[in-house]
């Protein structure tokens, strides 16, 4: 298993933290897992791991604001000022095409109302 930490760029301009998980040999397939809100990626390294040791491709990343991704001059947790969840899309979406065949991915804190 070989683990490789990276940057991209969020459409702001800031880099984003990630992680790419590689098997020994010819993948099986890529997944790509998105953390949820107030999270970071490093907390799905065990998931992670047992993919990759399934024969899997692995790749995650810190959202914007999240983990080591934090922007300087902001509060862990703040996705940005304007657009952020279309950005954070985005974002998601460029890493992805980096061959992610099955995407997993929390909630970013949406509830449904019940009556």
């Amino acid at each position: 298993m070989v683990e490789t930490h990276f940057t991209f760029p969020h459409p702001d301009g800031a880099q984003l933290a990630a992680k790419r998980w590689s098997p020994p040999g010819a993948p099986r397939a890529v997944v790509q897992i998105v953390h949820g809100m107030a999270e970071h990626c490093a907390r799905y390294e065990r998931f992670a791991l047992a993919l990759t040791n399934a024969g899997f491709v692995v790749y995650t990343h810190d959202a914007y604001g999240h983990g080591a991704s934090v922007v300087r001059g902001h509060a862990a947790g703040h996705m940005g000022d304007e657009d952020s969840f279309h950005k954070a899309v985005v974002a998601a979406h460029s890493l992805s095409q980096r061959a992610a065949a099955a995407t997993l991915e929390r909630t970013l804190g949406a509830e449904h109302p019940t009556t």
